[in-house]
């Protein structure tokens, strides 16, 4: 307990008024059950009520209740990997503890002031508080329990979906053999809560590093304590990048927030491996394409993708559109399929391809699977092969005068795809819509100064 209660001190002294549920410890990581090459893992979760309000905790059905999600991530050789994740806890009871300090308990369903509340290891995979994280919108915390997964058919507002009847690893966070135990990699495992009305969503999430040795056919985890902080922040933005060359963390808020972390590895030889690890937190809308720009011409090789499931054939297919110029992956619409792999809160996606092209900063594109507020196409800053955009050099001759006037009248008039070199010099800024505004933008870089 006095680790615990140490580590959780920095979390209490950042308190801010109203709802601030902070993730105050990570541990105790453990298998619950293995077979067939396959682990179904979970950790301790403890939360902190580091805000001024107490904290409504009623089991489902009722929505007024948070919830915990956890995930284990792998770096080995520069890539970072989510390679386990599990479905939502619904939180169901408090225990209003001191470990976060001062406690001043509110009952059995509300998390008072200064209190802390610990779900352990088997309570955190009971499938029986196991919801899909798609029921959930990660911004506002709203969920609705009337046609959840929980109430099941008829659809009556009533719970008749308990969990029995499901595998050992259904709806757990499952981590085959293979993506364990690897020379050379280190190991993360994450906690976040949602919580509605949270007035401070940067200190609900956080992880730690772990550690792994084989006992059997089984595996034992072990979070060191030495130089092992609780980190809080996505693990991505955290324990990825290490503010080297070609490197760049960037962020989209439309609203929720999605993070892209890119970086760029020279092979050699004239080639260069682009990698992208993008990540959900809060971002409802989710995530059905990610597209990088690449030069027509440029040869491409060693196009990849990869998640956290076992299911090959959802992945998303890579392809080298040179007509474009720009290296897509997509998964279906929501129109064609409601329940296509799409980047969901909470999950990491990585892509990534070799080019014989130099890195640059550019834009990358993303394009939203549900309908809502916001851009439908959110972009963001990333490192890039050097597409030879220039703003304003709409027609590509190395100048910016009257003549690309009417290049950017073409573009305008009927726009290239977005990754598109003529797009970018035409978007003068850089908001991925070619408008009046651009118009206004190139005549003033033709006058100049």
């Amino acid at each position: 307990m006095f680790v615990c209660a140490a580590a959780m001190a920095g979390v209490v002294e950042h308190a801010r008024a109203g709802t601030d549920v902070a993730m105050g410890d990570l541990s105790g990581l453990s298998i619950i059950t293995n077979s067939g090459g396959l682990n179904a893992i979970s950790c301790e979760t403890t939360a902190c009520n580091v805000g001024t309000t107490t904290v409504p905790w009623i089991a489902a059905m009722n929505p007024n209740h948070p919830f915990i999600a956890y995930s284990i991530f792998r770096l080995k050789d520069g890539r970072f990997e989510q390679i386990g994740r599990a479905w939502a806890k619904h939180t169901f009871v408090v225990s209003s503890d001191t470990l976060c300090g001062p406690c001043t308990p509110a009952g059995a369903q509300s998390l008072g002031i200064g209190c802390s509340d610990t779900y352990f290891d088997n309570h955190n995979a009971n499938q029986f508080f196991l919801g899909p994280r798609e029921e959930i919108d990660p911004y506002t915390a709203a969920w609705q329990p009337c046609g959840s997964w929980f109430d099941g058919t008829p659809v009556d507002c009533q719970r008749s979906n308990n969990g029995s009847g499901l595998g050992p690893f259904d709806h757990r966070c499952t981590v085959a053999n293979s993506d364990l135990g690897l020379a050379g990699a280190s190991y993360f495992y994450e906690g976040m809560y949602i919580v509605a009305g949270d007035v401070d969503t940067s200190n609900n999430i956080a992880s730690r590093r772990f550690t792994m040795f084989a006992s059997g056919d089984s595996w034992i985890f072990q979070t060191p304590f030495d130089d092992n902080p609780v980190l809080h922040g996505p693990v991505v933005t955290t324990r990825y990048l290490t503010g080297g060359a070609n490197e760049l963390l960037s962020t989209v808020a439309d609203p929720g927030l999605l993070y892209v972390a890119s970086k760029a590895t020279d092979l050699g030889g004239g080639m260069w491996h682009y990698e992208y690890a993008v990540y959900n937190y809060t971002y409802s809308r989710r995530i059905r394409r990610f597209a990088v720009p690449v030069p027509g011409s440029a040869i491409v090789s060693n196009i990849g993708f990869h998640d956290s499931d076992f299911e090959s054939g959802n992945d998303w297919p890579g392809t080298f559109d040179t007509s474009c110029g720009a290296v897509n992956w997509q998964t279906d619409t929501f129109a064609a399929n409601p329940a296509a792999n799409a980047l969901i809160w909470g999950a990491l996606f990585n892509f990534r391809f070799d080019a014989n092209v130099p890195p640059t900063t550019g834009s990358a594109a993303m394009e939203a699977f549900l309908a809502g507020g916001g851009a439908d196409a959110p972009a963001t800053n990333a490192i890039v092969p050097n597409i030879g955009c220039v703003k304003g050099d709409v027609n590509g001759d190395g100048f910016i005068d009257g003549r690309d006037v009417q290049a950017f009248v073409g573009v305008l008039l009927n726009p290239p795809c977005v990754e598109a070199r003529s797009f970018c010099a035409a978007d003068i800024d850089s908001n991925s819509v070619i408008n009046n505004s651009d118009a206004i933008g190139l005549a003033g870089l033709i006058v100049g100064p």
